[in-house]
C-alpha cells in the first residue's frame, strides 16, 4: 500500500479534481463535494450521497467548530470505507481527514483500521488541508517517508 496526500486550502478545488479523476480511475472511497452550498458525502462506487451536516431533529452529533456533523451518516461513510478494503480498488479514497479526526472521531478510527492493513494492495489516498499535514500523519503515526504528495495531472 502505498499513501498519497492531495493536500490544499479550503475551497481549492481538491474535492472536484477528485470527482474527475475517479471517473478514470478504479477507486473507491468517499469524497465529500459542495451540493447546494452544503456538505455531502459521495460513495465513489455508486454515487450515491448523504447530507454530512446534521438536521435540526438530530441528536447524535459530531461537534467542530462551527460545524456540527451527523453521527449516523459519519457511520454509512465509515462502512463504504470498511468496505473499500475487501474490494480490489487501485485506489481507496478518503475525502478528508482534517480537525474532527485529530479529536479522534469521523473517519480516525477506519482510517487506523486501513492503515493496519499492510497487506492491503490498494492505494490509498488521503486528503488534507495543508495547514494540517503535520499533524494528521503526527497523529496516525505515518511516517513522512512513507507519504507520496499526489500531484494533479
Amino acid at each position: 500500500m502505498k499513501i498519497f496526500i492531495l493536500k490544499g486550502a479550503t475551497g481549492s478545488g481538491k474535492t472536484t479534481f477528485l470527482v474527475n479523476y475517479c471517473k478514470q480511475k478504479n477507486a473507491g472511497g468517499v469524497l465529500s463535494p459542495v451540493i447546494t452550498d452544503k456538505r455531502h458525502f459521495l460513495n465513489i462506487e455508486t454515487k450515491e450521497t448523504k447530507l454530512m451536516e446534521a438536521q435540526e431533529n438530530e441528536t447524535e452529533i459530531l461537534n467542530v467548530g462551527r460545524y456540527k456533523f451527523s453521527a449516523k451518516v459519519f457511520e454509512w461513510a465509515n462502512q463504504i470505507l470498511t468496505d473499500c478494503v475487501n474490494k480490489n480498488y487501485e485506489t481507496i479514497i478518503i475525502d478528508e481527514i482534517g480537525p474532527l479526526e485529530l479529536q479522534g472521531k469521523g473517519f480516525a478510527e477506519t482510517l487506523k483500521s486501513i492503515l493496519s492493513h499492510t497487506e492491503m494492495k490498494s492505494d490509498l489516498l488521503l486528503v488534507i488541508r495543508e495547514n494540517l499535514v503535520n499533524d494528521v500523519l503526527n497523529y496516525f503515526g505515518i511516517k513522512k517517508e512513507d507519504v507520496v504528495d499526489f500531484k494533479k495531472y
